[in-house]
């Protein structure tokens, strides 16, 4: 049956699944380029005094394995501060941290509300004073790394024209099913869309997962409070280091992102507040980002011409090509194992993914850490009337 889409429609259509191919391949290319970095990179004895801030939302025995391995690194002196919601009282006895590394000292404190409408900046503020040493890392509290992560995040400040060092993060364990389509849009989307955007417009912004800055240019920059009101932090002090004058640069290392047991719910509402914030920090990349939806082009392509032979086979091919790409790029950055548990999935997130980047126009109220807040154009976000 003969459709009758226009044929400059379908020719359009036809070229915007070339262009997402050609981004999907660039991606397969920066995954891999990547890995190999990472692997030539290696401690070289550059072993400057830091300070680590953990921010903690929430204690459980994610978490706690979590600030272990931050304790445990190969590293000839640091600080381990971490900022803890609500009274000290609550941590009573405190943690036992077991055997750290020698260079390794921990501190836990207690943060009060109010400083910031921002949650984790609230902390960040109240940490700062604890700060010692020559570099700062903040670190998310959903972060695990290995004993080598602060001796090759540390690395490319040997340049001094580098102001900030962030790290890539990948997804290794979901245990649930929301859980591993959030990791599959973190390994398989977001992390090679970072190494691609690296590759074509340089490091323009930092992750939240691991950030790395020389203490006097944060002191210079206002400290933590500048960043108070926004919702992205870590994009803002990224744009911040940048104004100054000097550099952002990729960490040769990947840092994990362990996940909660999400259900439904909690994977949309977070999937939505990830969007939105990307659509508030960079609208009109997120807006061309669209093109990297490459299944949802093909199935367009593929109606626009009513389903017929080649459409069927096109169709087929570039649903073989994302699974294919998804296993590659997932085992590259040691992502979820065994992968053929969770292929299936691959469609099912394009989709999804495909849903939440529309929904990401349509308002800008997100929700966080159990309340809702409103977004502003510029980023900064405040309580919606409604939240409790």
């Amino acid at each position: 049956m003969k459709s009758p889409t226009a044929p400059w429609l379908k020719a359009g259509l036809f070229g915007v699944v070339l262009a997402g191919l050609a981004y999907h391949l660039l991606a397969l290319y920066e995954a891999r380029n990547f890995v190999r970095e990472c692997r030539k990179a290696r401690p070289d004895g550059f072993t400057p005094p830091a300070t680590v801030l953990k921010p903690v939302a929430a204690w459980d025995g994610r978490i706690y394995a979590n600030l272990l391995s931050f304790c445990r690194q190969d590293y000839p002196g640091f600080r381990l501060v971490v900022g803890l919601k609500g009274p000290s009282s609550d941590l009573n006895p405190p943690p036992d941290f077991g055997p750290c590394a020698p260079g390794c000292r921990v501190k836990m404190v207690a943060c009060a509300a109010g400083l910031a409408v921002n949650p984790k900046v609230n902390q960040l503020i109240q940490l700062e004073g604890e700060i010692e040493g020559e570099l700062v890392v903040v670190s998310d509290d959903d972060i695990r790394v290995g004993p080598d992560y602060l001796a090759r995040t540390v690395r490319p400040f040997q340049d001094p024209q580098v102001g900030a060092v962030t790290c890539l993060y990948v997804c290794r364990r979901a245990p649930t099913w929301a859980a591993a389509v959030e990791a599959l849009a973190v390994n398989v989307d977001f992390a090679p869309a970072v190494l691609v955007a690296r590759r074509l417009f340089g490091v323009r912004y930092a992750l939240g997962a691991s950030i790395a800055v020389r203490r006097s240019l944060l002191a210079d920059l206002g400290g933590f409070r500048a960043l108070a009101e926004y919702l992205a932090d870590d994009y803002q002090l990224g744009r911040r280091v940048l104004a100054r004058g000097f550099r952002l640069a990729l960490a040769p290392y990947l840092v994990e992102n362990t996940l909660p047991a999400m259900d439904p719910a909690f994977l949309f509402r977070h999937q939505v507040r990830w969007a939105r914030t990307n659509r508030v920090c960079q609208p009109v990349g997120w807006f061309f980002s669209v093109i990297t939806h490459l299944l949802v082009w093909s199935l367009a392509w593929g109606l626009s011409r009513g389903f017929d032979g080649p459409g069927q086979k096109a169709l087929a091919a570039i649903l073989a090509f994302r699974l294919v790409e998804a296993y590659l790029i997932n085992g590259q950055l040691g992502g979820l194992r065994p992968f053929w548990k969770y292929a299936w999935l691959i469609p099912f997130k394009d989709l999804f993914s495909f849903g939440v980047w529309a929904l990401s126009f349509t308002g800008r109220r997100v929700h966080w850490a159990g309340r809702d807040y409103l977004v502003s154009p510029d980023g900064r976000m405040r309580p919606a009337a409604s939240s409790p």
